[in-house]
């Protein structure tokens, strides 16, 4: 088989994946949206948990969200500060593997090799494919 050959067969199995992909996001819209209905209606009619025909057993349970962003981040840890003294218990430093990844990137250009990389990090360095166009191309 060609690489063209091949080429014609990852766009096969990407347009699969696209179809796939989308039909996936769809169904978990729905499956919110019956939960916020299934919510609505226990709450309307006083019920806090049901037992079903199957065994299953539904009941209310309280969730908790909130949002933390960028944004508003040095807001949250100076509320957090006044409510409980400091932010420390909250705050997690870890390495960001997208910036070691672009660094690594960077000094593979100038003079790193893979044998500059510890083993711990399981390292691979591979050819990969990229499509300009893909989400702008016409479809058959």
């Amino acid at each position: 088989m060609t690489a063209q050959d091949k080429i014609g067969a990852y766009y096969e199995a990407r347009t699969d994946y696209d179809r796939l992909h989308a039909m996936s996001s769809a169904a978990h819209i729905t499956m919110k949206n019956a939960e916020r209905e299934a919510v609505n209606a226990m709450l309307e009619e006083g019920i806090k948990s049901i037992g079903q025909d199957d065994g299953t057993h539904v009941s209310l349970r309280k969730r908790f969200e909130c949002s933390i962003t960028i944004d508003n981040e040095d807001a949250v840890r100076a509320w957090l500060t006044e409510v409980e003294g400091d932010d420390a218990q909250f705050v997690v430093e870890k390495v960001h593997k997208p910036a070691v990844l672009e660094w690594m990137k960077e000094e593979f250009e100038k003079t790193m090799d893979e044998g500059d990389v510890p083993d711990f990090m399981n390292f691979t360095q591979q050819p990969a494919l990229t499509v300009r166009g893909w989400k702008t191309r016409e479809t058959k």
